[in-house]
C-alpha cells in the first residue's frame, strides 16, 4: 500500500518534472547524405569528452553499414557546443561519415540525453551507444539486427564489452522473471 499509494505516485511527479526540464536546444545535420528513413538509429551522448568522436567516426566510416544508419550525437554539455560542430564538421568531411548533432538547452544527465536522443530517432530501431565504446569492426550492426530478429520475446539487447586489452568489461544482462511465486 505505501509504494502504491504514496511512493510510486510521489516518484512519477518527480520523474515528470525532471522530463518537462529536458529540452533540445538544436538539431543539426553534418554531412551530405542523412539518412531520411533509416532501419537504425545510433544514439551517443556526449559530456564534455567530445575527442571520443573523433575516434568513432574514423571506425564508423570504415563500416558501410553505418552510412545507412542514423547516427545522432547528443551533447549534454551544451557550452561546448561550437566546438564539437567545429570538430565534426571537418570529421564528417574528412571520413565521409554524416550524421546529426542535438544539442541539449542545458545538462540534463546520461538518461535525460539518451531520451532527448530516442525523441529524435528516425529508425525503427534504436542503439544506444557509449561515445567511448569502438565498435571491434564492420558489420556490427547488421549482426546485432540478425540476433534481435532471431530471438523471440527480446526486449534490448546488450553486446559483450571489452576493454583495450580484450578482458571483459561486461558481457550484456539477461532479465528472467520467476513466475513461481
Amino acid at each position: 500500500e505505501l509504494v502504491a499509494g504514496y511512493i510510486h505516485p510521489a516518484l512519477q511527479r518527480i520523474q515528470a518534472q525532471l522530463e518537462a526540464g529536458v529540452k533540445v536546444e538544436s538539431v543539426i545535420d553534418v554531412g551530405k547524405h542523412i539518412p531520411q528513413t533509416p532501419e537504425l538509429t545510433v544514439i551517443v551522448p556526449l559530456y564534455k569528452r567530445i575527442d571520443f568522436v573523433e575516434h568513432q567516426l574514423a571506425h564508423f566510416a570504415r563500416d558501410p553499414e553505418m552510412a545507412e544508419a542514423d547516427i545522432l550525437y547528443v551533447l549534454d554539455s551544451p557550452e561546448i557546443a561550437d566546438n564539437l560542430l567545429d570538430s565534426v564538421r571537418a570529421l564528417s568531411v574528412l571520413h565521409g561519415v554524416s550524421l546529426r548533432v542535438a544539442v541539449m538547452a542545458r545538462n540534463a544527465g546520461f538518461s535525460g540525453a539518451n531520451n532527448a536522443g530516442v525523441s529524435l530517432a528516425r529508425g525503427r530501431r534504436i542503439v544506444l551507444l557509449n561515445s567511448d565504446v569502438i565498435p571491434d569492426g564492420p558489420g556490427w550492426l547488421g549482426k546485432m539486427s540478425a540476433f534481435y530478429d532471431a530471438t523471440p520475446g527480446i526486449g534490448a539487447l546488450g553486446p559483450k564489452l571489452l576493454y583495450e586489452d580484450d578482458s571483459l568489461q561486461h558481457a550484456g544482462m539477461y532479465f528472467h522473471r520467476d513466475n513461481g511465486g
